[in-house]
């Protein structure tokens, strides 16, 4: 194995040899028994390692940690969307009612003949000419 493969399974695997490939292993043990530089090499990757290991070893809690957090209510999550119900739901309903009234309020009228609509063609040309924007001209009564 030369110098440069060793390093770049130094950084790939890491220090601890064991955790190599049978193959790997055994020719970079056989580099380590001749060479000063790869010796010098794994104790660098091995100062690192340790260092990566104290970083990311947990610090301890302080000492009401433990009870603040459990002094914390805790919600069903069921109770904590009631809270919020009063969006959604109640608008498409109170929509849903609105429309109901006015369709039934529309029904009401056009049974009841208060309303009284179009019983001309001149009427109705007049309102065609307001809705679509141009004027028809009819026979007028």
């Amino acid at each position: 194995m030369k110098q440069q493969r060793f390093e770049e399974l130094l950084e790939a695997k890491g220090a601890d040899l064991a955790t190599w490939p049978e193959r790997d292993r055994r020719a970079a043990e056989a580099l380590l028994a001749v060479s000063a530089e790869a010796r010098a090499a794994l104790a660098q990757a091995r100062a690192l390692d340790d260092l990566l290991a104290a970083s990311l070893a947990p610090a301890p809690a302080g000492e009401g940690l433990r009870e603040a957090i459990l002094a914390q209510p805790v919600a069903h999550p069921r109770e904590a969307a009631r809270r919020f119900d009063f969006g959604f739901r109640a608008f498409w309903q109170v929509g849903l009612g609105m429309a109901l009234a006015a369709g039934l309020a529309g029904f009401a009228l056009g049974i009841t003949g208060l309303v009284e609509g179009p019983e001309s063609a001149a009427a109705e040309a007049d309102i065609a000419g307001l809705i679509y924007g141009f004027s028809v001209q009819g026979p007028r009564p």
